[in-house]
């Protein structure tokens, strides 16, 4: 496979924005950067895709200790709870 990503990947990864924005630690461009071994533009992207793609709508927050991270607004066509169900398998398929 190539180092480029695939639609697989980019579709996991839309998933993972949903529910990370949507958890009580949502990460902000960096955290998500990281978890994912991208760069910053890379989730930029991401984002846009989600959005386009899946009317996702995520808002940038920051919380009383001045940390910034995305919050889920809406998870457009996406049910969150279906999401978070595959998002939980994949993980642990990954584990294995």
């Amino acid at each position: 496979m190539s180092g480029r990503g695939t639609a697989d990947t980019l579709f996991d990864r839309v998933c993972d924005l949903i529910v990370v924005a949507g958890s009580n630690m949502p990460m902000n461009r960096t955290g998500l950067s990281k978890r994912w071994d991208c760069t910053q533009r890379n989730v930029s992207y991401v984002i846009g895709h989600a959005k386009r793609t899946y009317g996702v709508k995520v808002t940038s927050v920051v919380d009383e200790a001045r940390i910034s991270g995305y919050h889920l607004s809406s998870p457009g066509v996406l049910d969150p709870v279906a999401v978070a169900a595959r998002h939980r398998r994949r993980r642990r398929k990954a584990k294995q």
